[in-house]
């Protein structure tokens, strides 16, 4: 077993768009830079979902997310404060992976939780390690503990 995670929840958009929230414009190296130092990155070990499926982040697969607009962040001073993943499946935006401080983490749920309104998705899913500081930002966020679940790893016979 690799990790123990949540999932947590919300199915109310938003219909103001929150401030100082943006996409990735330059290059991602300081961006990944600042991110794979995170306790968050090791916490999820090294690892993003897309709903259902769990992956390795590289900085290949973060540059990828980054350049199809799936990538949010907050700063202040030019300094990163804050990043996520957030990707499509059918219904639902996912955030595969978040990080930062838990006041602007909660600013990335917000314009989540806008987006899921903009795109007429009908659910919201975020996924954190149990252990996550996270998890209790994001229920004051309006997100809800919906399930638990673990990550094994599986081995691929040649």
């Amino acid at each position: 077993m690799l990790q123990t995670f949540h999932r947590l929840d919300a199915t109310r958009g938003l219909h103001a768009k929150p401030a100082n929230v943006t996409r990735p414009r330059r290059s991602t190296k300081a961006l990944w830079e600042w991110l794979s130092a995170r306790p968050e990155f090791a916490d999820n070990r090294a690892m993003y979902s897309d709903g259902w499926t769990w992956h390795p982040l590289t900085a290949q697969a973060f540059r990828k997310h980054a350049a199809h607009g799936c990538v949010l962040l907050t700063s202040r001073s030019k300094q990163t404060r804050a990043c996520c993943i957030l990707l499509a499946e059918d219904e639902v935006l996912t955030v595969g992976f978040v990080a930062g401080e838990p006041s602007e983490v909660g600013r990335l749920m917000r314009m989540s939780r806008f987006l899921m309104l903009q795109k007429r998705r009908r659910k919201l899913r975020v996924l954190l390690p149990a252990k996550s500081p996270l998890i209790r930002a994001l229920q004051r966020s309006s997100f809800e503990k919906t399930g638990k679940f673990l990550v094994y790893e599986k081995f691929l016979e040649e």
